[in-house]
């Protein structure tokens, strides 16, 4: 499809031609946006993807250290410029407080 609209047919006739170049330029404006929607949105989520993967691994790290202690619930919430977890652990001693991320 790349090529069709790079090579295209080729009319004889020069006022075809120029019929022609505007719905290309048109195809690959859109098709330029796309691109670049689409690699905001990859960056995006893969961002998102590693910071969950640091949480997760720095909060196994800290949960070990706490005998009988266990993840309940993770929660990230993200606004527009901050992302912040929320996270639940459980324990046999309801009085203990874990700092684990400040």
């Amino acid at each position: 499809m790349i090529a069709f609209l790079l090579g295209g047919y080729h009319p004889a006739a020069t006022e075809k031609v120029q019929n022609v170049i505007v719905p290309r330029l048109v195809s690959v404006a859109l098709l330029l946006a796309l691109a670049f929607h689409l690699f905001g949105t990859l960056v995006r989520t893969s961002a998102q993807a590693t910071m969950q993967s640091r949480i997760h691994s720095i909060l196994g790290q800290e949960i070990e250290k706490v005998p009988g202690a266990r993840l309940a619930e993770l929660t990230l919430v993200r606004t527009q410029t901050k992302t912040t977890a929320w996270v639940v652990i459980r324990t046999r001693n309801p009085s203990l407080r874990i700092k684990l991320l400040t």
